[in-house]
């Protein structure tokens, strides 16, 4: 085997033979940096572990969280009628997938989005964290006199398009009890600091008397986690992670915070911030791989208000 003895100019990528050695050069700098910034121990890990099997997570939250009031809890199985609905989803809508990563996952997940809501009812919808996401296709496809909008950190907001920028937890241009429905797909687990929770106050705020907004995933652990990538996270940044949460350095991560709720810190952190106006659903969706083995989707939640478009 010859390599190329060229090195790449500054605005070329380095050649594939090049980027692992140098990945791996960047985590380990950065994972020194990290523990001479903050006193909290980190932990390496290879992937992001859960330290416990789903039907165990689940067994745990029922019985932690079994004496909230505005709290129900529901196992969906994805071998039934949703699993159908997402295998036709992806029929029809695949080829707006093919540059998505983990494109049957996040297929299922839009795919539940028009199974758990009953969107006909639904005047404004808007896909939270939506970046790229192909889900709007199917929106238009479906519901074509849905109010569409779409909100991200990375728009400028522009209403006469329907686009809402900066953070999710702070739609100030939006009015009270605007949206009927809301979704985040793979985005929740990225609202670092305290954002998680004032997004909860920001639901109750922005949606009208039937509202629903739809979390999925929600990540679960045996213990609060956040786990981050340190070779993009920059020096200072943990000290706004969660206290009391482990952190975790995970290798191949690619991320800045991804956040894993114990049941507990689930209570005391999100549920406990679920206002009087709004009821919480917390769901648990097994066979999963019925529809496609790459499928990594186990729990979510949904905000509500008690006479919602919910399907369920």
């Amino acid at each position: 085997m010859t390599l190329a003895t060229t090195e790449p100019t500054p605005w070329e990528e380095p050649s594939t033979w090049l980027r692992e050695p140098l990945y791996t050069l960047a985590f380990r700098r950065g994972l020194e940096r990290h523990r001479r910034a903050t006193p909290r121990a980190i932990s390496p890990t290879v992937g992001t572990p859960t330290g416990a099997t789903p039907d165990e997570l689940w067994r745990s939250l029922c019985a932690a969280l079994s004496r909230r009031s505005n709290l129900r809890t529901l196992e969906l199985d994805l071998a039934g009628k949703a699993g159908q609905r997402a295998r036709d989803y992806w029929r029809r809508f695949s080829r707006h997938y093919r540059k998505v990563g983990a494109a049957r996952e996040k297929a299922l997940e839009h795919a539940l989005t028009f199974e758990l809501m009953d969107l006909s009812r639904a005047r404004r919808y808007c896909d939270v964290a939506s970046a790229k996401s192909p889900i709007q296709h199917a929106l238009r496809a479906e519901y074509p006199a849905l109010d569409l909008y779409r909100q991200d950190l990375l728009y400028e907001t522009d209403l006469s398009r329907r686009i809402i920028g900066g953070y999710a937890q702070n739609m100030t241009q939006i009015a009270d009890g605007f949206f009927d429905a809301l979704a985040l797909h793979c985005s929740f687990e990225h609202f670092a600091g305290s954002s998680d929770v004032e997004f909860v106050s920001e639901v109750d705020r922005v949606l009208g008397s039937r509202g629903a907004c739809l979390i999925l995933p929600l990540y679960m652990a045996n213990e609060h986690r956040v786990y981050f990538d340190p070779s993009i996270v920059p020096p200072g940044q943990l000290a706004s992670y969660d206290d009391g949460a482990r952190l975790c350095a995970a290798w191949h991560y690619r991320q800045h915070h991804g956040r894993f709720y114990s049941p507990e810190a689930l209570g005391a952190r999100l549920l406990a911030a679920v206002p009087s106006g709004l009821s919480a659903t917390l769901l648990h969706f097994v066979n999963g791989q019925s529809i496609d083995p790459s499928v990594y989707l186990r729990f979510g939640l949904v905000l509500h208000r008690p006479e919602s478009i919910l399907t369920i």
